[in-house]
């Protein structure tokens, strides 16, 4: 049954992008969008699809349903139903299954699919594929950009495809025809989480208080929940205390990376950063950081929806004392 496809995977800016591209193929190719019928799944009946299906093309050859998030948000009765009737569906018709949330694989659909259909995934993009992605969709902007600076953008934003087009697009805008620089992307740009993180650990060791401070208030008032600020700050020191440790036995650079899993370039920043730590501070922030922990699981630290004073407040005495 290889007229019926599954779409499904953590990028959904691919998929929906794949699936914009094969309807308007499809548009092109047979007589616009009468033989087109996208169906959200709220409600949906297996009865209704197979009619949908099962309707013959308007002078045209073939005929394309689109189901979107049918897998995830549908009836489990009328998913096994659907099953059942699968062979139904005529040759004639193009029935897509769209799925931007991920799917249960336990399920007796999902199976159904993978075995007997064909099944598209769209897989994060991580490293080099991710960094020719940057370039490829800032020349469709008809920006420039360097592939140093691609691949510094998508590790200052992270691999969310949809925010990084977002900030491609603002970045071809600003920078017009000359080259997107380093400073560009940290004017313009949103950062991830770990990213501000690491400017953060940065200023605190090069004992710029009242730029740590800046740095933190910022990060909170992104929006970010204070429990995941501190795990990704505790991180941060935790990979310092690691890499500077590997680093002082002789260990390079790329296998240090590979044994911690972490980026090569991420290695060699924090590499630079463990130039502003000796290990008694190290011990000693780690020491503040195990506290601030224990005061929050035994309760010392109070912290409600509306009401986060006391965590704040311990974040800011950790910056303004390590």
């Amino acid at each position: 049954m290889q007229n019926i496809i599954l779409f499904h995977g953590p990028n959904t800016f691919n998929l929906e992008k794949t699936l914009k591209s094969w309807i308007k193929a499809f548009y092109d190719k047979y007589n616009g969008d009468l033989n087109i019928e996208i169906l959200d799944s709220q409600n949906l009946q297996m009865q209704e699809i197979l009619k949908k299906a099962g309707t013959m093309p308007f002078l045209a050859e073939k005929r394309m349903v689109v189901i979107k998030n049918f897998l995830s948000e549908s009836d489990k009765d009328e998913q096994k139903k659907l099953i059942e009737n699968l062979n139904e569906i005529p040759d004639f018709t193009i029935l897509i299954f769209a799925e931007s949330s991920p799917p249960d694989k336990r399920t007796s659909l999902y199976k159904k699919l993978e075995k007997d259909c064909r099944v598209e995934f769209f897989e994060e993009l991580e490293g080099l594929t991710l960094t020719n992605w940057i370039l490829e969709q800032i020349k469709k902007h008809e920006g420039k950009i360097s592939s140093t600076n691609a691949n510094y953008l998508s590790l200052y934003v992270g691999n969310d495809t949809w925010q990084l087009s977002q900030e491609i697009q603002k970045l071809c805008l600003f920078a017009s025809e000359k080259e997107i620089t380093k400073e560009d992307i940290e004017k313009l740009s949103t950062p991830l989480l770990s990213t501000s993180i690491f400017k953060l650990t940065d200023a605190i060791g090069f004992k710029k208080q009242k730029e740590a401070l800046n740095l933190l208030e910022r990060i909170i008032q992104s929006g970010e929940e204070l429990p995941m600020i501190f795990h990704m700050l505790v991180r941060q020191f935790r990979l310092i205390i690691m890499i500077k440790e590997c680093y002082e036995q002789g260990i390079p650079a790329n296998t240090i990376a590979k044994t911690l899993k972490q980026h090569p370039f991420a290695v060699s920043n924090i590499l630079k950063q463990c130039q502003t730590y000796n290990f008694d501070e190290l011990k000693k922030i780690y020491k503040k950081l195990l506290d601030i922990e224990i005061a929050f699981k035994t309760g010392k630290i109070y912290i409600t929806t509306d009401d986060k004073r006391d965590f704040v407040l311990a974040l800011e005495k950790f910056v303004m004392t390590s």
